[in-house]
């Protein structure tokens, strides 16, 4: 098991952001060594593009295509929309991420009370 928490670059929309941490998670699952990965996002135009493995005409076209490429990599993948109150996880580790340059664990994530 291995876990990813990181600040991404300044976004102007949600599309942006949830794009931008798709490709570099399904990156890290690979580094990882992964060859299966559930996707999921809470992002339905995002999620729906790479789900239906499509681009959107948007300016996040480009970073899909990227994602679209490494997900074709892997042996068997799978991206689903969530709903947001259903992704708490993401969100815990997003709001830690603000504070934090970048983290790698291997072998297990620690209790957030540590």
């Amino acid at each position: 098991m291995a876990s990813l928490s990181a600040k991404g670059p300044p976004v102007t929309c949600s599309e942006e952001a949830e794009i931008l941490a798709c490709r570099r998670t399904v990156v890290f699952a690979m580094e990882c060594g992964f060859s299966e990965v559930v996707v999921e996002g809470d992002n339905q135009s995002v999620m729906s593009a790479l789900a239906l493995r499509k681009s959107l005409s948007s300016r996040v076209g480009r970073i899909i295509q990227d994602v679209l490429c490494v997900l074709n990599c892997l042996h068997w993948s799978q991206v689903q929309c969530t709903r947001m109150s259903a992704n708490t996880a993401a969100h815990a580790l997003a709001r830690y991420a603000q504070y934090v340059t970048l983290v790698y664990l291997d072998g297990g994530v620690p209790s957030p009370c540590d």
